[in-house]
């Protein structure tokens, strides 16, 4: 009987599938499988090559063949038998001679039935050895070749078994060197008695490149168990080799990759075949939670992005970002490429996972960043040198030089900007920077904008290298306004230089002071670089200010003093000057600061106290005296008696600047027309009657008389009114 589950576990120890054994046998899997089931049982001729692949005798496997074996032993046992009855057969009745007969043909039998078995067989397992594509060879204890399978031949390129067999390898092989390793390794063989398995060595190839064989090796014995030889066969894993280590090296790469990348199998369920080793740093868990459930994936995706991202996949989109949520609660974001591939008529679906938190993170710098350069005020250009182009224009750019930035970034050179932009007045200097591409760090350009606006610009450049690319920054700010201040304080400092009033600033907290004009310095009799930084005031207040007067001066050492009386100075040369003083409390950046305007009032002292005693004897006339501006027919001056002529207050005189209310209340209407004549003309006769109608009703006679005279540096009509209507009748 056959033994299926003796068959079965030999052959899963000697690690070979039903496939692979039905292959080596030349039998169908479906055999196989119905052996070890025990349903059928093997031909007894084919049990010799399967005890020869399990490497076990025949007995581990079936009893029939021992019971044939016995049988055959008995014929063999016969044979001596006949062969010494052979001797005396002579002597031998009939009937013994006939049973010696039936004898010998049933042993003749048994051993053609044997021989023919053998040859079959024999027969057979060389048809399946030369079938295989392995180097299969067997040699004696000599190492020399007793068998070769036609693999051999083909390999090697021998025509002839005959060249092989009773040869060593040095006698057919010229290079020993190379078969110097298999040689050693069957000695090995024969001196331990020992297999060998799966060793690789290299084969001889006379072709060209040597070729990679997986080795094994087992000692050859014969039925008396007695060492003959070697038996050897060689698999080519040249291809195989070059595949594990292409297989190896590829995969060594993609566990350093940082990206994560796994490879899933459609059929016939979804399941992963690989992931790389990025798979634990980008998500916190090990590969097995993935190998477990395909769709492991989704459920770390954010909960606001879950909803999207099925729709996205639904439609079949090949990258999608979402972002993930760890176990650690941090969440990160990520990039996920889909590629579907058929390989081998298998269906699999790549899929490449990058961490692209830090990126989202720059992202979001970038945009905050471009906001606030697109909030800028001053214009930002990123100009690429060696292209003449621009690569980068913030919004600014419109509003500095009122042009698009479409038509920025179109601009190759500097045609547009020579023709379009610049002033003429800067034209020359602006050519000669393009001609030796050398401009200063920083320029004022006076500039045409695009809205035809006429506008001053400050461009500072510098040089900085961006991915690889030599680039010149420039910040233009518009700096029209600036250079009105500038030049407006420019002109205020040289009015300022050029006033006869001196200017103080001090600081408050310092007690330094900051400035002072010419007329200042002419006052004091010193420059400002002479004026001690600490103390200042007190220095000026003990050099310059009269003894008497300082009490008054002391008060505005901290505070701006309303009402500021006048004081008198001792310049340098003994001279006493009289000053009025305006103080005001300013604030100049962070700097609290005392602005001091001191006028010299000398003259106009000694003027005041002239007038003082001509106003006396003038406001004692019983004639109206009025001064008024040529020009502008301001009153500068008005005298007591003008109450006492017109009847209207001294200040009526002052308001009526262009006459109405002299037309209006005071002429007579049979004057009106002729004073109207005169106003319009603007030319008075110097002496001349004129009716007028005072505010009680009374009819008054004036005589006014007219002299234009140069007054306090102006020049002013001076009108004297006297009452005559004593000496005329009045109706």
């Amino acid at each position: 009987m056959f033994a299926e589950d003796k068959f079965k576990k030999l052959r899963k120890e000697k690690k070979l599938t039903q496939k692979q054994l039905a292959e080596l046998l030349g039998r169908s899997l479906r055999t196989i499988q119905l052996w070890e089931k025990g349903s059928i049982e093997p031909p007894k001729s084919v049990l010799p090559l399967i005890s020869k692949i399990l490497e076990v005798p025949i007995t581990s496997i079936s009893d029939h063949v021992i019971k044939e074996r016995a049988e055959l032993k008995g014929g063999h046992d016969k044979l001596d038998f006949l062969s010494k009855s052979l001797m005396d057969f002579s002597s031998k009745s009939e009937s013994e001679k006939f049973q010696m007969f039936m004898d010998m043909q049933k042993s003749n039998e048994v051993l053609l039935y044997e021989t023919r078995d053998l040859k079959r067989i024999t027969r057979e397992s060389k048809t399946i050895l030369n079938s295989i594509d392995y180097i299969i060879y067997r040699k004696n204890r000599s190492l020399k070749y007793v068998f070769v399978n036609d693999f051999f031949l083909s390999y090697f390129g021998i025509s002839e078994t005959s060249l092989i067999v009773g040869q060593r390898d040095s006698d057919i092989f010229s290079s020993k060197k190379e078969w110097m390793e298999l040689n050693l390794l069957e000695q090995e063989v024969l001196k331990t008695q020992k297999p060998i398995e799966n060793q690789i060595i290299q084969v001889p190839n006379f072709s060209g490149k040597n070729r990679i064989g997986l080795l094994n090796l087992k000692p050859a014995i014969n039925e008396e168990d007695k060492l003959i030889g070697v038996i050897g066969y060689i698999k080519d894993i040249s291809g195989e080799q070059i595949s594990r280590e292409k297989h190896f090296y590829m995969e060594s790469v993609l566990e350093k990759i940082e990206y994560v990348i796994w490879i899933i199998k459609l059929k016939p369920y979804r399941h992963y075949l690989y992931i790389n080793k990025a798979i634990e740093s980008v998500y916190g868990v090990t590969k097995n939670n993935f190998y477990q459930n395909v769709n492991f994936w989704f459920s770390f995706i954010h909960k606001d992005d879950r909803k999207k991202t099925r729709k996205e996949i639904d439609a079949g989109n090949k990258e999608l970002i979402y972002r993930i949520v760890l176990q650690t609660g941090k969440i990160r974001w990520i990039r996920h490429f889909n590629y579907n591939a058929v390989i081998n008529d298998e269906e699999v679906e790549f899929c490449v996972i990058k961490d692209i938190t830090q990126e989202k993170l720059a992202e979001e710098k970038n945009e905050l960043l471009e906001i606030n350069i697109n909030e800028m005020v001053d214009a930002l250009s990123v100009r690429d040198i060696s292209a003449g182009r621009y690569i980068y224009l913030n919004k600014a750019i419109e509003k500095v030089y009122g042009c698009s930035i479409q038509d920025a970034y179109k601009e190759k050179g500097f045609d547009l900007w020579l023709s379009k932009s610049v002033h003429p007045d800067f034209l020359e200097k602006e050519k000669e920077y393009v001609q030796n591409k050398s401009w200063p760090p920083v320029r004022v350009i006076k500039i045409f904008r695009g809205d035809g606006k006429v506008r001053f610009v400050e461009v500072t450049l510098t040089n900085k290298t961006f991915s690889g690319r030599e680039c010149r920054i420039a910040i233009s700010r518009d700096v029209t306004e600036r250079i009105r201040i500038e030049k407006m304080l420019n002109l205020l400092e040289a009015n300022i230089n050029s006033m006869d009033d001196a200017v103080f600033v001090r600081d408050l907290r310092e007690n330094k002071y900051i400035y002072i004009n010419r007329a200042a310095e002419n006052i004091i009799g010193c420059s400002l670089d002479e004026i001690p930084d600490k103390d200042g005031f007190d220095y000026l207040n003990e050099r310059c200010i009269h003894p008497d007067d300082r009490e008054i001066v002391n008060k505005m050492k901290f505070e701006a003093v309303d009402n500021m009386p006048a004081f008198r100075i001792i310049k340098p040369d003994g001279e006493v000057r009289w000053l009025e003083s305006s103080v005001t409390q300013k604030k100049f950046g962070d700097r609290e600061c005392i602005i001091k305007i001191a006028r010299d009032i000398t003259e106009r002292k000694k003027s005041e106290e002239i007038r003082e005693i001509l106003e006396g004897h003038i406001n004692v006339l019983n004639e109206a005296l009025i001064v008024r501006d040529l020009e502008t027919q301001e009153c500068i001056y008005v005298n007591n008696a003008v109450e006492t002529i017109f009847g209207y207050p001294k200040d009526t005189p002052v308001k009526d600047t262009n006459f109405e209310f002299w037309l209006n209340k005071i002429i007579h209407s049979e004057a009106r027309e002729k004073e109207k004549e005169y106003i319009n003309n603007n030319s008075w006769p110097k002496l001349r009657n004129v009716k007028i109608i005072k505010p009680n009703g009374d009819i008054a006679l004036i005589e006014i008389s007219l002299n234009i005279k140069t007054f306090m540096g102006r020049k002013t009509i001076v009108s004297v009114y006297r009452d005559i209507s004593d000496r005329f009748s009045i109706n």
